[in-house]
């Protein structure tokens, strides 16, 4: 956790204190991932003070305890339990660590926070997630000795926008597994169907650490899917799926994954049994060229308005002069997929936001390059990678991807 830029941040909208409702906020002030929170849905917290001195408390259902004992959440950090406390015997390897946190344990999630705020000293402004549980009526309703806003979520996104180093330690790592994963793909294409070659990026994403998100292989709209726990899917052209990945043909993908976390999203495209065409080699240059201007030319300060002309412009000057205006040429990311686009400014609600929002780079910032082309009843052309900011340029987090060429 970024924990000065948020105090930073409090300090600036004067807030005393920031909660954060999301599994995410979990793993962000701790790296703790949280288990039946997940499944069962009880809800969970953390409660962030603006005194960085303070140490941030976890907000956790009674049935998460054991959970968190087993990774070392309550030496780690102060945390807070709210439920029916067990009355079933606990193991001896837990050493009184589970009687200590039931013992105060809170009747509700809104009494834990109140609890919570009141070990940490804070009577003054609370930022509150605006979509999460409790919300700020039922908070203001039970606690009157504080004031809450809406849109915590604002405060907690700024400062996760500017990674710690091992955050991007994480990300790294992430993208190294998807790597491995898609190009035993490719190296293997010509030999499964697109069904089989899911199963086996799935296979090595999961023997590398990492939980499979998404696999999509594009050739005439057939992909494979995995969402956050759900069913796998097929879709696109009826029966596409179940054939060999054919020979003589180009392909694009795009791959994702979770580790400890944190995601990784990568694209490529590669020709199997064929050589390029001129018209390969002349849109898989100018997007190259577009993303190695973005990798040179982004600086802090810059704003991403800024960056998506500086794109578009090398793309258009290298080969697709009439490349009309994008939406986006990336994407930040981190324990989200998306944590905001590289594009136009977008306006917004919050209080904690400009309006609009033109996101200004920082160091320490890490998004994904990605320019794609749409190319009806064919493949088309993606390239995507993941990229930190530095003081002059954004230093990519893994090896750039070129097209590729498979015999």
């Amino acid at each position: 956790m970024n924990r000065k830029r948020l105090t930073k941040l409090m300090q600036q909208h004067d807030l005393e204190a920031v909660v954060g409702t999301s599994v995410q906020s979990l793993v962000y002030a701790f790296g703790y991932e949280v288990f039946e929170g997940i499944l069962n849905h009880f809800g969970q917290a953390v409660v962030i003070p603006r005194d960085s001195q303070v140490p941030a408390i976890a907000v956790l259902p009674t049935l998460e305890v054991g959970y968190a004992i087993d990774a070392g959440l309550d030496r780690e950090t102060k945390v807070q339990i709210f439920g029916q406390p067990s009355k079933e015997a606990t193991p001896s390897i837990w050493d009184g660590r589970y009687d200590a946190l039931m013992a105060q344990a809170q009747p509700s999630i809104v009494d834990a926070i109140a609890a919570a705020l009141d070990e940490s000293g804070v009577h003054g402004r609370v930022a509150v997630d605006s979509n999460g549980h409790p919300s700020v009526p039922e908070l203001a309703a039970r606690i009157t000795s504080c004031e809450f806003a809406d849109h915590g979520e604002d405060i907690i996104y700024l400062a996760r926008l500017v990674k710690t180093p091992a955050e991007i330690e994480k990300l790294r790592r992430a993208q190294v597994i998807n790597e491995s994963a898609m190009q035993a793909v490719v190296a293997a294409a010509g030999d499964y169907t697109v069904v089989e070659a899911g199963s086996l990026f799935v296979k090595i994403v999961t023997d590398g650490g990492g939980i499979p998100l998404h696999f999509l292989l594009h050739e005439g709209g057939a992909f494979r899917h995995w969402g956050y726990g759900g069913r796998r899917m097929v879709a696109g052209i009826p029966g596409r799926a179940d054939k060999p990945i054919e020979r003589g043909r180009r392909y694009s993908y795009d791959a994702g994954l979770l580790y400890q976390g944190y995601v990784s999203d990568l694209g490529g495209t590669f020709l199997l049994g064929c050589d390029p065409s001129e018209d390969d080699r002349r849109i898989y240059g100018a997007l190259s060229a577009g993303i190695e201007a973005g990798l040179q030319e982004i600086r802090p300060g810059m704003r991403a308005s800024e960056l998506k002309a500086i794109v578009e412009s090398a793309v258009r000057k290298n080969g697709m002069p009439d490349l009309p205006p994008r939406g986006m040429v990336g994407h930040f990311i981190g324990l989200d997929h998306l944590e905001g686009w590289i594009g136009n400014p977008v306006s917004t609600h919050s209080p904690f936001l400009p309006n609009p929002f033109d996101i200004e780079f920082e160091e320490n910032m890490v998004l994904n390059f990605e320019l794609f082309l749409a190319d009806p009843g064919q493949t088309g052309y993606q390239y995507e990678l993941a990229a930190a900011v530095t003081k002059s340029g954004a230093a990519p987090i893994s090896a750039l991807r070129a097209l590729q060429v498979i015999a």
